[in-house]
């Protein structure tokens, strides 16, 4: 019976958003009323202009959105960050790692982040390999999860990657860094659209829950899998490349002559749909 009271006060006080796409904060306050409540406090604006600071409504302990100044000097109230911020595909657009360090900023220490990032935030030199390191010195890095090349198809980029970074706790020389390359996750391209297929391995649901306990234990012991997964130490400052992404950790395996014919099927039809797609069907 006490379940729902505490259930209702993490709707109406605890859950926050913000996009500075009205139609995306639209969707998200639907959606959040289809699944029962949390609309409350979804805001339509850029989230590098606004900050959260601890607050109290109706007697309870909450957060309320701030301008950035105000929020710099605000009682930080994040404790955990859901996060997908826009990539950064056009010169002179904000930099990814911009938008997670201002989160950051606003979370309490031991907090936990969980961001999507292109794979290049993880292995381009300049300016990103400055921010890796500059993450790593300052919190330390759990997980970072290759997603499917698909995942936001039809829109034709790189296989995403996810992160977990738990605040204010510089990365530890030994610790472990869980690294998976989820390839598939259970959907096919359709017409334009991703619709489930059971004949189609879902390795994304498969990891869930080593993810899930790997976060509050990084010591459990992680199986490794060729050209899966792999828990293993990541951080050498001294590294000139510093590239934390799963290809650069997880064991590789012998490909088998299927494999590779299937790889050059995939490479050749996604070529082919780039060209059409950017009408250069002459370079074919």
């Amino acid at each position: 019976m006490e379940q729902r009271p505490q259930l209702e006060t993490f709707w109406l006080h605890r859950i926050f958003g913000i996009d500075r796409q009205s139609s995306i904060a639209t969707l998200a306050i639907v959606n959040m009323i289809f699944r029962g409540d949390g609309k409350n406090n979804i805001n339509n604006d850029s989230c590098l202009n606004r900050g959260l600071v601890a607050s109290t409504v109706d007697e309870k302990a909450s957060a309320k959105f701030v301008s950035r100044t105000q929020a710099s000097k605000g009682t930080k109230a994040v404790t955990k960050v859901l996060m997908n911020p826009p990539f950064a595909l056009k010169k002179g657009a904000e930099k990814e790692y911009k938008f997670i360090n201002h989160a950051l900023d606003q979370m309490e220490d031991n907090g936990l982040l969980f961001s999507i990032l292109p794979c290049s935030a993880m292995v381009k030199a300049g300016g990103y390999k400055t921010w890796r390191k500059e993450l790593l010195k300052k919190n330390t890095l759990l997980s970072v999860i290759t997603l499917p090349y698909d995942l936001f198809y039809p829109q034709s980029q790189p296989p995403p990657l996810a992160i977990i970074v738990k605040k204010g706790v510089k990365h530890p020389p030994n610790q472990n860094v869980l690294w998976i390359r989820v390839r598939t996750d259970g959907f096919r391209k359709v017409k334009h659209k991703r619709l489930r297929d059971n004949r189609i391995p879902d390795e994304l649901d498969s990891v869930k829950g080593l993810v899930q306990n790997f976060v509050v234990n990084p010591n459990i012991s992680a199986p490794s899998i060729e050209e899966f997964q792999k828990a293993c130490p990541a951080v050498d400052f001294s590294d000139k490349d510093f590239e934390l992404i799963p290809e650069a950790y997880i064991d590789a395996g012998i490909p088998s002559p299927d494999t590779i014919r299937q790889g050059v099927d995939e490479n050749a039809r996604e070529l082919i749909a780039f060209l059409i797609r950017s009408k250069k069907e002459d370079m074919l």
